[in-house]
């Protein structure tokens, strides 16, 4: 499958060579799923808004016979990923050791209003599925200095290995614009695991009614540490 990226500039369609993209999908169906066969592919586009970006895809059969072509405007595509999720430093960690890791999120346009209330919560088990209670973190909360530790905010985790982060009453992207921009919102934590494999998962809540705006996941494993 071949993605291509068009500006439509006074009606003349143009290609962006700066933002060709040759994507090879490859994928085989069988005759029970004749007309039924559904390929996704998320694309993104570096545009600056000023002209509309045309996507056209054309896919080749087994006989490498060119398939009609499809052009959608920017405006008609789905985001498939409306909240990113960013994981980082988890490979780092060392068993009892306290680690500097970090979680970046990116929310989409038109995914929440402006003024919504948002907060984040946390779940992390074992891989085995139990849940990891009494576990605690710290992380630069509502006021305190992101380089400074000493002034960062503690959250431990419940039964269930759940924690929430963030004000009580939530944050709104009007709060935090970072969570709009092309590299979202970075929050750091540090924190000492024993030794083991694990699974934590990260939501964000929209708290007027508790339901999950977006989430993301990373399973890692802490090592015991290594003797001198």
């Amino acid at each position: 499958m071949t993605v291509r990226f068009y500006a439509l500039l006074d009606g003349e369609r143009r290609l962006l060579d700066e933002q060709v993209e040759m994507v090879d999908v490859h994928a085989f169906f069988s005759q029970r799923t004749f007309g039924r066969e559904h390929l996704e592919v998320e694309v993104e586009h570096a545009g600056d808004g000023e002209a509309d970006v045309l996507f056209t895809v054309q896919g080749r059969n087994k006989l490498r016979q060119g398939l009609a072509e499809a052009t959608y405007r920017h405006s008609e595509l789905v985001e498939l990923t409306p909240v990113m999720f960013v994981f980082g430093g988890f490979n780092q960690l060392t068993a009892d050791t306290p680690g500097l890791v970090f979680v970046r999120v990116r929310v989409g346009e038109n995914v929440v209003s402006p003024t919504t209330p948002l907060r984040y919560r946390v779940t992390l088990t074992e891989c085995d599925g139990d849940p990891v209670a009494g576990q605690s973190f710290t992380y630069p909360g509502p006021g305190a200095d992101p380089t400074d530790p000493t002034t960062w905010s503690t959250i431990t985790t419940d039964a269930n290995g759940q924690a929430f982060f963030g004000p009580p009453a939530g944050f709104t992207l009007n709060d935090l614009p970072e969570l709009l921009e092309p590299l979202g919102a970075t929050t750091p934590f540090i924190g000492a695991l024993p030794a083991g494999c694990y699974f934590l998962r990260v939501e964000l809540i929209n708290v007027s009614d508790m339901t999950v705006v977006g989430q993301g996941a990373v399973r890692f494993v802490v090592p015991m540490a290594v003797g001198p």
